[in-house]
């Protein structure tokens, strides 16, 4: 580090820091080499991290697509999934192999769906056209692609009902109750006025 005094109009005694930054070197990306999945492919893992051979190697990227792959997972029942990397680093080559450990752990199934507070006609339209039935392989977004694509016409009437009544509009809570034992998770969907 270089220190100089440094006087300016903002700071009367001042010092002026330089420190030296060496960054080493730049490793490229190689590729990534899996172990332990069975559920998705080598390719499917590979295309979620979304690294390129010859591409700078990215460790922000690699966390993000860690977080990518365990809801892949999660979408096919492995709600406990868990990726671990270990870069090998090959300083002549300045490229990087990624050695991916997956652990699947446990495939869940859906339990019930519990409904609270609807209508009755309400309640039973959900029930009917929620397809994720009893026994089914759990997928963890279903909620939320129900709650998109059929929740919203659902209970458009309510919310514009209470809007012409000048209340606030209900809120819908999603419950997720998962059994380590049974491997099941039972999901509750419930209407706040």
């Amino acid at each position: 580090p270089l220190a100089k005094p440094e006087t300016s109009a903002n700071c009367k005694s001042g010092v002026e820091l330089t420190v030296p930054v060496d960054e080493g070197l730049i490793y490229k990306w190689d590729k990534a080499e899996w172990s332990g999945n069975t559920a998705l492919t080598a390719q499917q893992l590979t295309d979620l991290l979304g690294m390129q051979t010859g591409q700078p190697a990215n460790g922000v990227k690699i966390d993000k697509a860690s977080r990518e792959i365990q809801k892949a997972y999660a979408r096919k029942g492995y709600l406990m999934s868990f990726v671990r990397s270990t870069p090998n680093f090959d300083d002549g080559a300045q490229t990087v192999v990624y050695r991916m450990e997956v652990r699947e752990g446990p495939q869940f199934h859906m339990g019930q769906l519990i409904t609270k507070g609807f209508p009755e006609a309400v309640d039973k339209k959900i029930h009917e056209r929620w397809n994720l039935k009893p026994g089914d392989i759990f997928d963890d977004g279903y909620s939320g692609d129900f709650s998109k694509n059929q929740l919203t016409e659902l209970t458009r009437p309510l919310f514009l009902e209470r809007r012409e009544q000048n209340k606030p509009a209900p809120h819908l809570k999603w419950d997720r109750n998962i059994n380590r034992a049974a491997l099941t998770v039972d999901l509750g969907l419930e209407l706040i006025n």
